[in-house]
C-alpha cells in the first residue's frame, strides 16, 4: 500500500461531506453514490490513477 492513499482519502471525505452540506436532504445519497461509484470504478483507491509516482515506460 501507499501512505498517500489513506491521508487523501480522510481529506477527500472529510471535505467532501462539509461540500455537500449545502445540498440539504440530498447530502447522504449523493455522498454514498459518490463512494459507491469510487469503490465500483477503483477498487484499488484513486491512486491507481496513476496521477502520482511513477510513469510507466
Amino acid at each position: 500500500g501507499h501512505v498517500f492513499g489513506p491521508m487523501i482519502g480522510t481529506f477527500v471525505l472529510y471535505f467532501g461531506w462539509d461540500f455537500l452540506f449545502e445540498t440539504g436532504e440530498f447530502q447522504l445519497l449523493i455522498f454514498s453514490s459518490v463512494l459507491i461509484a469510487l469503490m465500483l470504478f477503483l477498487p484499488n483507491g484513486l491512486l491507481s490513477l496513476r496521477l502520482f509516482g511513477k510513469k510507466q515506460g
